[in-house]
């Protein structure tokens, strides 16, 4: 193990600090973007798509169906 003036370990010690205070700077000005999960992630992926839209009608009318043959 290599012995170190003090001075040489305050100048690590500064170097290390002045990394830690630049990667922080970059995260508060550029933060991650936060990853939309379940439902959120589809919410509008459909918007004005005839496709699903009968989907939706062929599902309703299959429901319906469903209903008056129990009654």
């Amino acid at each position: 193990m290599a012995v170190e003036t003090l001075e040489e370990r305050l100048t690590i010690l500064e170097t290390r600090l002045d990394t830690l205070q630049r990667l922080f700077e970059e995260q508060i000005a550029h933060p991650p973007k936060k990853e939309k999960r379940g439902w959120q992630a589809i919410v509008g992926t459909f918007a004005d798509d005839p496709l699903y839209e009968e989907a939706m009608r062929l599902g309703r009318a299959w429901r319906e169906a469903q209903v008056d043959e129990v009654e």
